[in-house]
């Protein structure tokens, strides 16, 4: 008797399914292997859902292992907002905000970076030279981040939270990097997973971590401070990290059609 089946075009391959039953016939490259020999293959049964059965987006994200790190849609959002709404005690004017900016910090590795998902510099210009900034070059700004902000992603999270060890004729590490190379005062680590908070200090010579209450982080230089709100921004209600003032009641203000006030 003949069998009816549907062919699926997954790629470069061709998946077979069962019209009546849904059973899995096989799958082949497509002109390399006949029909007759993937017929044979009747191994395992899948859901009628393509949805299913195919791979989704936890399955390809959009971070290479080539290149840990590309951002997934929360990071670009997440980022937006806190750029939007960090106002601190500092003129604008004197005060880089940077997103996924590739950060040069060797002079005698020139083509060394980290890529921060955000990060602060105060003293220096909005502006280089009158135009917006395609990297961020120590050697020729000679002011180091004041805050740095690393979102959790899976291919990142070991090394964001100082777990890697330096390979072997590879750059530093980014916490080596952040806490003995540039510097930086604050490094924030924020996860988007399990909405935790953690804030790191430089003292002396080494990060310390800060005990957080209520998921709030107060610096004291810039009058400002950080915190897990509760809110809709960008049509999602969810937990964001969100800069405050002194009174963790007083919101920043934001003039942006995606932001409604939320919960606390």
């Amino acid at each position: 008797m003949s069998q009816l089946m549907i062919l699926v075009k997954y790629g470069f391959s061709i998946i077979m399914i069962d019209n009546n039953g849904g059973r899995y016939l096989g799958q082949r490259e497509d002109n390399t292997m006949s029909i007759e020999q993937l017929t044979a293959k009747r191994t395992r049964i899948v859901p009628h859902s393509i949805k299913e059965s195919l791979p989704t987006m936890y399955d390809l994200p959009s971070e290479n292992p080539e290149d840990p790190g590309m951002p997934d849609q929360f990071h670009p959002i997440q980022a937006e907002l806190l750029s939007n709404t960090f106002h601190p005690d500092y003129p604008p004017e004197e005060m880089l905000i940077g997103t996924d900016l590739h950060l040069y910090f060797d002079l005698d590795h020139q083509n060394w970076y980290k890529r921060p998902d955000w990060f602060v510099v105060l003293g220096v210009p909005h502006l280089y030279d009158n135009d917006l900034r395609m990297s961020y070059v120590m050697w020729q700004e000679k002011v180091a981040p004041y805050l740095v902000v690393e979102l959790l992603s899976p291919s990142t999270k070991n090394e964001d939270l100082g777990k890697t060890k330096r390979r072997r004729n590879q750059p530093p590490t980014k916490w080596k990097v952040y806490e003995q190379i540039l510097r930086v005062p604050y490094y924030v680590l924020f996860s988007r997973h399990t909405n935790e908070l953690k804030a790191y200090q430089l003292i002396g010579k080494r990060y310390r971590e800060l005990i957080l209450s209520e998921k709030r982080l107060w610096l004291p230089e810039i009058k400002l401070g950080l915190r897990v709100w509760k809110g809709r921004y960008n049509l999602m209600e969810r937990k964001w990290l969100l800069p405050h003032h002194k009174s963790f009641d007083k919101l920043p203000l934001v003039v942006n059609y995606k932001f409604t006030k939320g919960r606390k």
